[in-house]
C-alpha cells in the first residue's frame, strides 16, 4: 500500500466525447464521475464472458503499470480483489427477494463476480487471498 496515498488510475477509462477505443474501456463517453471507477469496472466485468476475463484483466493492469510508474502488479491485483469482493458484499446487502426481476439480476450479477474471483484466485501469486483472510480476522 502506499505510504502517500496518491490517486492512481488503476483502470483505462474512455475518453470523454469520444467512442470507446477499447471494449474494455472503462466509463461512459459523454459524462461519468470517476470516483465511481470501481462501479464503471464491475459494470464493464457484467458484459465480458469468463472466455474474455484473462484478457480483461491483463489490459487494465498492462494499462495501470504504464500509468503508474514503479508500481507493480500485486498492488492492482488486491485492488481489483477489493473491488470485486466488495461487489459481491453490496449485492449481497441491496438484494430485494421480494422483488422477482431485481432478485433475478442480483443472482446474476452475483454469480457472474464469483466467477471473476474464482479467476483472479487462480492467478492469485501475490497472496492476497490468505492477506484478506488475515486482515478480516484482526
Amino acid at each position: 500500500m502506499k505510504e502517500n496515498f496518491k490517486s492512481q488510475e488503476y483502470f483505462k477509462p474512455c475518453i470523454r466525447f469520444k467512442r470507446r477505443e477499447h471494449p474494455y474501456d472503462i466509463g461512459m463517453p459523454f459524462s461519468w464521475w470517476t470516483s465511481h471507477y470501481d462501479r464503471h469496472f464491475l459494470n464493464n466485468i457484467y458484459e465480458r464472458n469468463e472466455s474474455e476475463f484473462d484478457a480483461f484483466y491483463h489490459y487494465h493492469v498492462s494499462h495501470f503499470l504504464k500509468v503508474n510508474i514503479g508500481d507493480e502488479e500485486p498492488e492492482f491485483f488486491r485492488h481489483v480483489w477489493d473491488i470485486v469482493h466488495d461487489g459481491i458484499a453490496k449485492l449481497i446487502d441491496d438484494d430485494k427477494i421480494d422483488s422477482k426481476t431485481k432478485h433475478e439480476r442480483t443472482n446474476k450479477q452475483k454469480l457472474h463476480l464469483r466467477t471473476f474471483a474464482a479467476y483472479l484466485n487462480t492467478i492469485d501469486q501475490f497472496n492476497a487471498l490468505f492477506t484478506a483472510r488475515f486482515i478480516s480476522c484482526i
